[in-house]
């Protein structure tokens, strides 16, 4: 369990193709400038 931050989280999950899923978490990341925990 991790610990508790002020920083919103997000979970991408796809079923047809893991990338997907790697893509939109990385980009989320780099378009928040790291204001959105992985």
């Amino acid at each position: 369990m991790s610990e508790h931050t002020d920083r919103p989280s997000v979970l991408f999950v796809c079923v047809h193709n893991a990338g997907r899923s790697q893509m939109g978490a990385a980009y989320t990341h780099h378009l928040s400038a790291g204001a959105v925990e992985r």
